[in-house]
């Protein structure tokens, strides 16, 4: 496989690099100068390093790593994290790498055994931070519902989180989530809390958290819940001793959630029934929710989007002002609007037709051919997407790139600043795509290398 990347690589985030340590070695960029947290941008330029080794732009895909597989666990404006085996026999696990800043690296590097533990399981780690604020910020080992706050407000483990010793030593704080029945609603019997368990945990670019917890007990439950908070000290707080006061409202049922995704200022939720669900703590921004609020579907509750009602859905993605649902037809939807301050706009959701009012569908043509998307990511401001279509006998494939392109993120080079309508990625037409990444002002593209 390969990783390539483009956009802005002010904190090297996408100079993503192997070095000569061993296997189960974890390695940082030498290009890398500083680890300090780095404030949250207003643009891509408000950001800068004093390295003269590493780019700050990449205007077209680069070529950073190659592998025999390559999976990018986490991406954000000022990081990313990727666990790559290089070759089919490596032992006796992969490197993990992380590229950027606001991790320290002895976190990092205490993260590796955790990581490569779940390598072979069934359930991965999920990572989660604001994409445009600190980064990497948190780990969640959902099996456990165990929480790790890479940089916490108080480090400290308490006694009772039965994890190894390298989880201990790599999370320095770990809880598992309260069962105060005065403040948790969810679907329950009783008020054990070893049978409520946090299962995704995600987090807006204004840095509001939340999480959707489910009642292990029931064997068979098809309800969750979802709580929220106003920051992640908020939730580190709400971890460790379960103050009301830093609850952010009472709790909302919502159907089993396969995915949560959030953008700057709403939260997605697509259920293990293809459903899709949304809500914002800011209520100011109507279209990002895809639907109508009223008094019967409230902007602040979880309430399914009605165009998508039909579809099955089978993967989501948020980033900027703009929330995607993709269908197993290889339908691609788009909702949303323009970061503020933007003087274009996507074509597609500018659309006056007969279709939804709030939700578009995005059409695509390969040679002619009508196209099938596969993957699609969003980042702040702008869209990629991965296609393919049945073309004289063969599949053709190419990547579509939409949006801001002021710091090279749709890989079409150092102009326009803005392309409202998708534009092929030459660089990467026909390559079988594994997986798309997008933050910030930032891609990241994964390809499976045909034999």
């Amino acid at each position: 496989m390969e990783l390539w990347t483009f956009g802005f690589n002010g904190h090297a985030q996408l100079e993503a690099q192997l070095s000569t340590a061993t296997c189960p070695g974890t390695s940082r960029l030498s290009s890398l100068s500083s680890s300090s947290s780095p404030s949250s941008p207003s643009s891509p330029s408000s950001s800068s390093s004093s390295s003269s080794e590493k780019e700050d732009y990449i205007y077209a895909p680069k070529l950073v790593l190659q592998g025999h597989s390559i999976q990018v666990l986490w991406s954000s404006w000022c990081d990313a994290l990727v666990l790559i085996q290089p070759t089919p026999h490596s032992q006796p696990c992969p490197y993990t790498i992380y590229a950027g800043t606001g991790v320290l690296p002895t976190t990092i590097s205490d993260l590796k055994p955790i990581i490569h533990a779940t390598v072979n399981e069934s359930e991965h780690l999920h990572f989660f931070g604001a994409p445009l604020g600190p980064g990497l910020q948190g780990v969640l080992k959902a099996s456990t519902s165990v929480i790790g706050l890479l940089n916490p407000i108080r480090p400290r483990l308490p006694p009772e989180i039965n994890t190894s010793s390298a989880e201990r030593f790599v999370l320095g704080y770990a809880a598992v989530i309260p069962s105060n029945p005065e403040y948790i609603h969810g679907p329950r019997e009783d008020g054990d809390p070893h049978n409520l368990f946090i299962k995704h945990i995600s987090v807006t670019s204004g840095g509001h958290v939340s999480a959707v917890a489910i009642n292990k007990s029931k064997e068979f439950a098809i309800e969750s819940s979802v709580v929220g908070w106003p920051s992640v000290a908020g939730f580190e707080k709400w971890l460790d001793n379960g103050d009301i006061i830093e609850f952010a409202g009472k709790s909302m049922p919502i159907p089993n959630v396969a995915n949560l995704v959030s953008n700057a200022t709403s939260t997605t939720a697509l259920s293990t029934a293809a459903q899709v669900y949304t809500w914002t703590s800011d209520p100011r921004y109507p279209t990002c929710l895809g639907r109508l609020a009223d008094a019967d579907a409230p902007a602040s509750h979880p309430h399914p989007v009605p165009y998508l009602s039909e579809t099955n859905i089978v993967s989501i993605a948020s980033g900027g002002y703009l929330t995607a649902a993709l269908s197993a037809d290889g339908e691609l939807f788009v909702w949303g609007q323009a970061c503020p301050g933007t003087t274009s706009s996507l074509s597609v959701l500018r659309q006056d037709d007969d279709g939804d009012e709030w939700v578009k569908c995005v059409e695509l043509e390969i040679d002619g051919q009508e196209a099938r998307v596969t993957h699609v990511a969003i980042g702040f401001g702008h869209v990629i997407v991965a296609a393919e279509a049945i073309g004289r006998g063969h599949v053709e494939r190419a990547v579509f790139a939409a949006g801001q392109g002021e710091s090279g993120q749709l890989g079409v080079g150092k102009s326009p600043t803005f392309i409202q309508d998708f534009r092929q990625v030459e660089a990467l037409r026909g390559k079988k795509i594994k997986e798309l990444r997008a933050a910030g002002w930032s891609s990241w593209v994964v390809v499976e290398v045909q034999e």
